[in-house]
């Protein structure tokens, strides 16, 4: 079997078993939903909606006194949240500038780009439209990035010097693969294929499953497709 067959079996039963044993569960977010509005609040609302439809055509004291009580839940737990997410918010761009301009943006609703016209030298005109800007700027680096061809020399100046020592096996061990797995940032983007988050949390599980096929790599000397 070859090496890409290999990787695919593993990727795909990972992802069988992904399936699952992960519960998949589909969140609506409303236009008018506030952000510190979790699940809790929105089941204790419906909850608060329910109580309410039962006691308006009755109003007995048990019903009355259900729906107070489920109001007065509601309003507390809508507080806290409210209270720890910009609490949460507050710490988090006190520690990241880059989650703070981001808050800075939306608020002011920044969606244009503010990039200044850009001066064609050739032409004496200013350019404003996006694709223009693009264009100039192209020719611009690509003037500056290009050798003139009085200078151009394919003949290497130094002829690079074979090593003097040559590793008979490369390994890599498994609590390297592990580490590694562990250093995953999770918020960043992957490539198409298994989620970072899914090797990540189950890295003590694939770790030597990923440590064979990297080997393998190393021993083929190549590397797998997918």
């Amino acid at each position: 079997m070859c090496l890409d067959d290999s990787v695919l079996i593993v990727e795909k039963m990972i992802m069988q078993l992904a399936n699952t044993v992960i519960p998949h569960k589909n969140i609506t977010v409303k236009s008018n939903d506030t952000p510190w509005f979790n699940d809790k609040l929105r089941k204790l609302s419906g909850d608060k909606c329910y109580l309410f439809n039962v006691d308006c055509p009755h109003r007995t004291p048990t019903t009355t006194k259900n729906y107070k009580d489920i109001s007065k839940q509601f309003e507390n737990e809508r507080k806290k949240a409210k209270k720890d997410y910009f609490r949460r918010m507050s710490n988090e761009m006190n520690t990241f500038s880059k989650l703070w301009w981001h808050m800075v943006k939306n608020t002011l609703n920044k969606q244009n780009s503010t990039f200044p016209p850009l001066l064609d030298r050739i032409n004496d005109e200013l350019v404003s439209e996006t694709p223009g800007k693009a264009e100039l700027l192209n020719k611009h680096f690509a003037n500056i990035c290009t050798m003139p061809t009085s200078e151009l020399n394919d003949d290497p100046i130094l002829v690079p010097k074979s090593s003097l020592h040559a590793m008979s096996t490369f390994d890599i061990y498994e609590s390297e693969a592990f580490e590694l797995l562990k250093r995953i940032d999770c918020s960043k983007a992957t490539a198409p294929g298994l989620p970072g988050r899914i090797l990540k949390e189950a890295g003590a599980i694939v770790t030597p499953i990923i440590t064979y096929l990297f080997n393998e790599s190393l021993i083929s000397e190549q590397f797998p497709k997918s």
